[in-house]
């Protein structure tokens, strides 16, 4: 989704500091790094490249057994059930790496998972939409 008159907003005055690129270092408070525990108390595999899990912290609540509802009023829609999975995918198990530092094995390697995600959730009944989107630096949570 792109909003072409973004630039049109009023600017609220925040500026972002610009973070200290991470070290490649092991980390173990970071949730995402290989073989540590997630917040869900769930383990990372000891991974080397590409991680793909169902989101700790979905903004919607995935679930299988949501109840069927549909309420109408006066024509408009105030409330439907929906049944969604939210996908994350880590890139590369070190903070720092990028598309602009990748190799183009790594890009290619992404976007084949964007491919297969794309794929499977696109076979699940319940899914009517997908969206791939990329969340970015501290103020997505890193």
């Amino acid at each position: 989704m792109v909003s072409p008159q973004r630039s049109s907003r009023p600017w609220g005055g925040a500026l972002e500091e610009i973070p200290q690129p991470p070290n490649q270092t092991f980390d173990s408070q970071c949730y995402l790094y290989p073989g540590n525990s997630r917040v869900n108390e769930s383990q990372n595999p000891r991974y080397s490249s590409l991680l793909v899990f169902d989101n700790d912290f979905a903004v919607v609540v995935p679930t299988d057994d949501a109840p069927e509802r549909f309420i109408e009023l006066n024509g408009i829609i105030q409330e439907e059930a929906a049944k969604v999975l939210c996908r994350v995918i880590c890139y590369s198990p070190h903070h720092d790496g990028s598309f602009a530092t990748f190799t183009v094995e790594e890009i290619r390697a992404v976007i084949d998972e964007w491919a297969r995600q794309y794929e499977m959730l696109s076979k699940l009944s319940y899914i009517k939409y997908i969206l791939i989107f990329e969340n970015k630096g501290l103020a997505m949570g890193d």
